[in-house]
């Protein structure tokens, strides 16, 4: 299957090195393509020099982990007609190819419209063990729980983080199309709802769920997440939360789920 890689950098060059030597490692092929896309950066600074992409694309303003995603996506797509969409963010990194082989063996089942593997960080903590929905509450188990090889089941999930996350094409592509979603985010540029700060992935997953398609966890799949707060403390933080969660309700409630 041919996949193309897009991963969003935020004020961190290192982890961004870091994922891309990994992709280099374990995940290039002559079917794969990697895309960076560098937000609120500076590209006249050579602390990017030495990463090996196919496509960079820098913004000097944040604009957001959305509207990245639904670029990088776009771009991408003009120089491989990928089968399968990886969504990263730069403070990840592949640690072997198990995560790629098991991701593709999911995808072997044509109802699987998005998976997302299992994520530990440089401390040997769970960070990813998916999201599910336990009699209308939404649980996501093993938050920094010491890793003792627990949570590696692939499993149906309600939906999975996008730090790393994978989408079939297709599914991309009628998500994007949606008239509903449309309706309810009429900037979108791909499949990723436009938020402030918060719920894209959700959104993402729960929209796949409602068009029929399956969301899975893959813990036979692991990758490093070195988690770090994206924004600072503060109350423009928390307001761009609030404003998120009614752009994500109004987009459910718009499409009826």
């Amino acid at each position: 299957m041919r996949l193309l890689a897009v991963v969003v950098n935020y004020k961190t060059p290192k982890m961004l090195h870091r994922f891309a030597d990994s992709y280099q490692e374990f995940v290039k092929t002559e079917d794969s393509r990697l895309v960076v896309v560098d937000v609120e950066s500076d590209y006249t600074d050579d602390s990017h020099s030495g990463v090996d992409a196919d496509i960079f694309l820098w913004s000097q303003d944040n604009i957001g982990f959305a509207r990245s995603v639904n670029l990088g996506v776009q771009t991408g797509l003009g120089i491989l007609d990928a089968d399968i969409i990886g969504i990263f963010n730069a403070d990840t990194a592949f640690v072997n190819s198990e995560c790629i082989t098991t991701t593709l063996k999911c995808f072997s089942d044509d109802n699987v419209g998005v998976v997302g593997p299992r994520q530990v960080d440089s401390k040997n903590r769970v960070t990813h063990a998916g999201f599910y929905n336990e009699n209308g509450t939404i649980v996501g188990p093993g938050w920094h729980e010491r890793n003792v090889g627990q949570y590696i089941s692939v499993m149906d999930a309600h939906y999975v983080s996008g730090s790393a996350m994978f989408v079939r094409r297709t599914v991309w592509d009628e998500l994007s199309s949606c008239e509903s979603f449309l309706d309810a985010s009429p900037e979108a540029d791909g499949a990723m709802l436009v938020t402030p700060h918060y719920y894209e992935d959700r959104f993402l997953c729960e929209h796949a769920l409602a068009h029929g398609h399956r969301v899975i966890y893959n813990g036979s799949g692991t990758m490093l997440h070195e988690w770090h707060a994206s924004s600072p403390v503060g109350s423009w933080v928390d307001q761009d939360h609030k404003e998120s969660r009614k752009i994500f309700s109004n987009a459910c409630r718009v499409h009826g789920f």
